[in-house]
C-alpha cells in the first residue's frame, strides 16, 4: 500500500527576534533558528526560530498533541513576540505515496467502485485526513498565526500505462 508522511513546522520569525532568548523562555531547542543577516536576499531582515515534529504517518493528532503540549503554557510569550511585530506560522508538510487510475479497467482490478458516469481517473493513495481540533485552532488564532498545508505527491504516476 502507498505511504504517507507528515510533519508539523511551528515558525515564530521577526526582525527584532533573538532566537537564543525565545529558546531561553520557551525552553525548547528549535529545529533550526537563525539571526538578522544570516539569510541572503528578501530573508536577510528576518530573525527565525523553528520547531519542527517528528514525522508520523496519515495521523496527525499525535503531532498536534505535541505541538500542544510544548507550546501552549507559553502562549503569552508568543503572543508578546506577536505584539511586538513577529509572526507566527504553523505548517504541515508531507508526502503521499500514490498511483494514477487513469482507466476503468485498472479501477476494477484494484476493487473501486466504478459506476459513476463518466469514469474519472484518480490518485490510489493513503488517505491523508488533516483534523484539527477547537484547542489547536483557538492558540493559533490567540497567535494570529497563519496555517500552511504542503503535501507533495509522488509515485507511480504511469504504473497503469503499458509501454
Amino acid at each position: 500500500m502507498p505511504g504517507t508522511r507528515l510533519q508539523l513546522r511551528f515558525s515564530i520569525w521577526g526582525e527584532s527576534l533573538d532566537p537564543d532568548q525565545m529558546t531561553a523562555s520557551l525552553g525548547v531547542e528549535p529545529t533550526k533558528s537563525f539571526r538578522v543577516g544570516d539569510r541572503r536576499l528578501a530573508l536577510k531582515d528576518f530573525a527565525g526560530w523553528e520547531w519542527w515534529s517528528a514525522w508520523s504517518d496519515w495521523d496527525i493528532t499525535p503531532l498536534t498533541i505535541s505541538l500542544m503540549d510544548l507550546f501552549n503554557d507559553h502562549r503569552e510569550v508568543i503572543q508578546q513576540l506577536v505584539s511586538d511585530g513577529a509572526s507566527v506560522n504553523l505548517e504541515v508538510v508531507g508526502d503521499v505515496d500514490a498511483d494514477l487510475v487513469d482507466n476503468r479497467e485498472e479501477a476494477v482490478r484494484r476493487r473501486y467502485d466504478t459506476s459513476e458516469e463518466p469514469f474519472r481517473p484518480f490518485l490510489d493513495s493513503d488517505r491523508v485526513g488533516l483534523e484539527f481540533n477547537a484547542d489547536l485552532l483557538g492558540f493559533l488564532a490567540s497567535l494570529s498565526a497563519s496555517l500552511d498545508i504542503d503535501i507533495d505527491i509522488f509515485g507511480g504516476f504511469n504504473a497503469n500505462r503499458q509501454a
